[in-house]
């Protein structure tokens, strides 16, 4: 009976254990992609783009804006920023769908951003920096 007693709450430990590694990680994924989050992140494209068209004149699309960015994220003091991807072929956030579209020109640009897995609410945005927020219909 004793055996049994000890292989249970070793059992029941472990599943503790192993609860309070996943719970805390399911709450991240959770409120990492928040509406609060994802309108950070377009103000953070924002603040990049600015800063590329103030020092060559033009605006860009992601693949050219790593250095603003990165320059960029790091005004920013949210834990967000740390965390994103700033490795060629990665997604920027992982979970959002970003569009940023460029004017061949390079005078303009539109930006939407949406959570992948819940296309409910969407921010967009353009050169002019004004952020709205758009919901699908029901």
């Amino acid at each position: 009976m004793r055996f049994t007693m000890i292989n249970i709450r070793r059992t029941v430990l472990s599943l503790a254990v192993l609860l309070l590694a996943i719970v805390p990680l399911a709450l991240a994924q959770e409120t990492y992609n928040s509406p609060s989050n994802l309108v950070n992140l377009v103000r953070l494209i924002n603040t990049a783009e600015a800063l590329h068209q103030r020092s060559s004149g033009r605006y860009v699309g992601l693949s050219d804006l790593s250095h603003e960015l990165q320059q960029a994220s790091q005004s920013y003091p949210s834990d967000l920023y740390k965390s994103l991807s700033f490795a060629p072929g990665t997604s920027l956030m992982p979970g959002c769908d970003i569009r940023l579209i460029v004017a061949s020109d390079g005078n303009s640009y539109t930006l939407l951003v949406q959570e992948e897995k819940d296309a409910g609410v969407t921010f967009y945005t353009d050169e002019r920096g004004l952020i709205y927020q758009a919901s699908r219909l029901q």
